[in-house]
């Protein structure tokens, strides 16, 4: 019985002397606040030069303007748009006249099984 007591009591401090650790503390080269389409190049860019970056947004949404509707690089100057957000910009178009094409190969396929 003595033995299972010094059992319990063993366990037990060791259970409390992990819940006094301390929280981890990370390090980064760049701490960016902000998740709108300026944060985000920010970050892509420090990362491309090798440095660490951590991007900081307080809200659920995530790019600023870019992503809540139209702005004025939908319909201004698109030859004024260059860099990180070109290439945004560009993997948009491609993602979505890829789904488009494959939405429309099944539109037709489907279209085809019909009797």
């Amino acid at each position: 019985m003595r033995h299972l007591k010094i059992l319990l009591l063993s366990i037990l401090l060791l259970i409390f002397s992990n819940c006094q650790k301390e929280p981890q503390q990370n390090s980064y080269d760049l701490v960016i606040y902000g998740g709108t389409s300026a944060g985000i190049a920010a970050a892509i860019q420090a990362k491309r030069m090798g440095k660490s970056v951590i991007l900081i947004e307080q809200s659920t949404r995530v790019g600023g303007l870019s992503t809540g509707g139209l702005g004025q690089t939908d319909i201004g100057n698109k030859a004024a748009i260059g860099g990180i957000s070109r290439e945004f910009y560009e993997g948009i178009k491609t993602y979505y006249n890829n789904a488009n094409q494959e939405l429309n190969i099944s539109v037709i396929n489907a279209a085809a099984s019909r009797p």
